[in-house]
């Protein structure tokens, strides 16, 4: 009998929106989606956490899921993207003007 895999989950209690990126133009809560990630509002600062691409691609499909999360930010008004995270027990830090 093999072994099944562990994992371990952890919890933030967070508020925001959660942006979702489809792969097609016009897409709607519901529909399928190509990228996902928490927006937490900090003044006109959108703080992204938890990104994930569900099927990773090339740098230029990268690039536009990006673009796409970006525009639906300024949509709601933020001015500014901070992307933060741990990696490797370290903070990985990025901000930008959107």
């Amino acid at each position: 009998m093999s072994e099944s895999p562990c994992y371990s989950a952890s919890a933030e209690p967070v508020t925001g929106y959660l942006v979702r990126v489809h792969p097609t133009p016009g897409g709607v809560i519901g529909d399928p989606y190509a990228a996902a990630c928490l927006a937490v509002p900090r003044g006109t600062t959108a703080v992204v956490k938890g990104f994930v691409v569900r099927e990773a691609g090339t740098l230029r499909e990268s690039a536009a899921v990006v673009r796409a999360v970006e525009e639906a930010l300024r949509d709601l008004g933020f001015k500014r993207l901070r992307y933060e995270r741990l990696k490797g027990g370290k903070a990985v830090e990025f901000d930008k003007e959107l």
